[in-house]
Parts: C-alpha cells; sequence; structure tokens
C-alpha cells in the first residue's frame, strides 16, 4: 500500500474514532436519562446506536489491520504465495536430492 492510501486510511480511522465516541456517548446519555423508562423509541434509538457502535468497531478493526498489513486482497496474495512456496520446497525435499539436481 503506497503512502498515500495509507494517509487516507489513517484520517478515515480518525474520523471513525471520532463518531465512534459520539456515538457511544450519545447512547450513554440515553441509558442515564431513560434507563427506568420504558419508551419504544428511547429503546429503538439505543439499538439503532448499537447497532452502529458495532459497525464502527468493524471498520476501525479492519482499517487498522489494512494501515498495519496492507489491503486484504495483498495479504490474501501474499498468503497464497508463502502456501506455494513451502507446497514446492517440501515437494522437493520428499522427492530426494537426485531428483531436485537433475531439474
Amino acid at each position: 500500500m503506497d503512502a498515500a492510501t495509507t494517509k487516507t486510511r489513517a484520517q478515515r480511522l480518525r474520523l471513525v474514532r471520532e463518531e465512534l465516541e459520539q456515538t457511544t456517548g450519545r447512547r450513554a446519555e440515553l441509558w442515564r436519562e431513560h434507563g427506568d423508562s420504558s419508551d419504544v423509541r428511547v429503546a429503538a434509538d439505543v439499538d439503532r446506536l448499537s447497532r452502529r457502535i458495532e459497525a464502527l468497531w468493524d471498520e476501525a478493526r479492519m482499517l487498522t489491520a489494512e494501515i498495519r498489513h496492507g489491503a486484504r486482497a495483498d495479504i490474501i496474495a501474499r498468503a497464497r504465495q508463502t502456501e506455494r512456496v513451502e507446497r514446492d520446497l517440501r515437494r522437493r525435499q520428499r522427492s530426494g536430492p537426485s531428483e531436485a539436481l537433475a531439474r
């Protein structure tokens, strides 16, 4: 991942964390203000905020992983390449030194 993409991801992560803090705060306010209430609208708001918080956490985890390790497709491509190399190495080790030299 290039520097510009990393910077974009880091900026998005900052925005996600800010929204997460605001949303979590709003949900806590609703709980404090209406904790004993059986108001359906408040319950719906709390549920909506909880789902949004979950989605924001998912996005934050994905962005953090991409910043640290690269895009998901790149990670998968590297893992598959490593598997191919290891599989080829095991095959050569099983075939013995004489066959490996003949190649």
